[in-house]
């Protein structure tokens, strides 16, 4: 009885012990400017396209030429740095794109100076003439994993967001909206003029 009760008390410190190392070992991401000051809870981020944002279809090419993202963050750091998006745009498009939700945002940091970025909730309708006639499809992320946000330690001088193919669900509406939907773009980040992700 002596044994297992020694036994038992080893297998609740060896517990104890790898809970707390894993608790120290998580990674926490902070956006810094200048590098070592926290960006406080609350701070504007904006950005705006550089060059075509497009999102491709079997069917469909919508292409915009402008674009603008802003948003604000909700804390100073934890396992990722979320935010609400306050301003969502597109302009000049060869299709009608209406932002019907702007939805939240995550940046988590890769540990390189770079982070993920990613969307919940932000919904787009889209409306192509097309040879089959008017195509109506609708666009929602859903913790969706956009792209790499590249601090300013990697660019060396305004961070940018790079979207590469990245996936976005599709709402069931027309039938030529098919369930795979890829969307491209390149954004720069115009506040704060310098951005670090650690």
């Amino acid at each position: 009885m002596k044994h297992l009760k020694i036994l038992a008390l080893a297998a609740v410190a060896a517990t104890a012990l790898m809970a707390f190392a894993g608790a120290g070992s998580a990674v926490a991401t902070t956006l810094t400017n200048p590098v070592n000051t926290k960006l406080a809870t609350g701070t504007k981020i904006a950005a705006e396209n550089e060059g075509a944002i497009t999102l491709t279809t079997v069917f469909l090419h919508i292409a915009c030429q402008e674009s603008q993202i802003q948003g604000k963050t909700t804390n100073e750091s934890g396992p990722s740095i979320s935010g609400n998006v306050e301003i969502l745009t597109f302009g000049n498009c060869n299709c009608e794109v209406v932002v019907l939700k702007k939805g939240t945002f995550l940046i988590t940091s890769e540990g390189n100076g770079n982070g993920l970025f990613t969307s919940n909730e932000a919904e787009l309708t889209t409306k192509c003439s097309t040879v089959f006639g008017v195509v109506h499809c609708i666009y929602r992320t859903a913790t969706t994993h956009l792209g790499t946000l590249t601090g300013s330690d990697n660019t060396k001088a305004t961070a940018t967001l790079d979207i590469v193919e990245s996936e976005v669900p599709v709402v069931a509406t027309d039938a030529l909206c098919n369930a795979e939907a890829k969307l491209d773009a390149k954004y720069k980040v115009t506040n704060p003029d310098s951005l670090f992700i650690d």
